[in-house]
C-alpha cells in the first residue's frame, strides 16, 4: 500500500486504529460511590423540578397575583376601625375569599393557593390589638374609676 496514494487512509489514523481497544467503556454507574449517586439523584430531580416550573412558571405568577390581590381586596374592604373584631377564623376567612373572588374579574372558579394568608395574619394582628387596646382600657377604668374621657 503506498502511503502517497491519496485514497489510503494517513498514517495517524492508521496507529489510532491499532491503539483503539474493541471492548466497552466501563460502566461509570458500578463504580459510583453512594454519595456520588446520591448527588446524581438530587440533582436529576433538581432538573426535573427546575423544568416543570419553567413550563408552568407564568401560571405559577398569575396565581400568586391573584391570591396576592385577594388579600388586598380583604384588607381593604375589613372594616378594623370598630369596636367588633374582624374575620380571622378560617372558615369565615374562606368565604371572604370567595365573595372577594365573585367580584373580581379574570379569576377562576377555584381560589387560588394561599388566598387568604396574608389576610389572616393582618387579622389577627388587628385583633390583638384590639384586644391590647380594651385591656388597657378596662385597666385604666378600675384603676380610675371617676376618669370621664373627654369628647371634642
Amino acid at each position: 500500500m503506498d502511503r502517497s496514494d491519496p485514497g489510503s487512509p494517513p498514517l495517524s489514523s492508521m496507529r489510532h486504529d491499532r491503539m483503539a481497544s474493541n471492548s466497552p467503556p466501563p460502566h461509570r454507574e458500578a463504580h459510583l460511590s453512594k454519595r456520588d449517586k446520591r448527588r446524581t439523584m438530587l440533582a436529576e430531580r433538581l432538573e426535573q423540578m427546575t423544568a416543570q416550573f419553567s413550563s408552568q412558571r407564568d401560571s405559577h405568577y398569575r396565581e400568586q397575583l391573584q391570591a396576592l390581590q385577594i388579600d388586598m381586596n380583604l384588607i381593604m374592604e375589613a372594616d378594623c376601625f370598630t369596636d367588633v373584631p374582624v374575620v380571622s377564623d378560617p372558615n369565615g376567612i374562606d368565604d371572604l375569599v370567595r365573595t372577594s373572588m365573585a367580584k373580581m374579574k379574570n379569576v377562576g372558579p377555584n381560589a387560588p393557593p394561599g388566598a387568604g394568608r396574608l389576610y389572616a395574619k393582618w387579622a389577627k394582628g388587628i385583633n390583638d390589638n384590639i384586644e391590647t387596646r380594651d385591656a388597657a382600657l378596662v385597666t385604666h377604668k378600675v384603676l380610675n374609676p371617676n376618669f370621664a374621657p373627654r369628647l371634642g
